[in-house]
């Protein structure tokens, strides 16, 4: 192990750290345990959302309990989704945008936006950003 222009074992730099005085805790950080969370987690709760909302699009007359058991179940995979990009990539604004592109693909597919009312909200937004 090197620290600096020190060079020697764990033990040897923690014992030349308390021989001088100081504390190695103030200096040094322990190692966080890397989290594992692969790509087939995100891809599977990608196809979920995906599927889970065609599924809503696609299907027509669907009784209204087993809309509400999809949208939840959507709901459900973005979360799921969102927490694995959190977890891969430690990135607020990329778990941010995938977990509202989730939420509203599955108010797109239940029928409760549509889309040129995204369009709409964007172009006010726009418009309000320039005054």
């Amino acid at each position: 192990m090197k620290f600096g222009n020190v060079e020697g074992t764990h033990e040897e730099i923690t014992n030349f750290c308390k021989n001088m005085g100081m504390n190695p805790a103030d200096y040094f950080q322990p190692v966080e345990s890397p989290t594992t969370v692969h790509w087939a987690w995100i891809a599977l709760a990608t196809i979920g959302v995906i599927g889970t909302s065609c599924m809503l699009l696609l299907i027509p007359n669907m009784e209204s309990k087993f809309t509400n058991l999809l949208f939840i179940a959507s709901m459900v995979f973005s979360a799921c989704a969102a927490t694995s990009v959190q977890l891969k990539f430690n990135n607020a604004w990329a778990t941010g945008i995938v977990g509202v592109t989730g939420v509203v693909l599955a108010l797109i597919a239940i029928g409760i936006l549509s889309p040129s009312d995204i369009a709409d909200y964007l172009r006010d937004f726009k418009d309000q950003k320039k005054d």
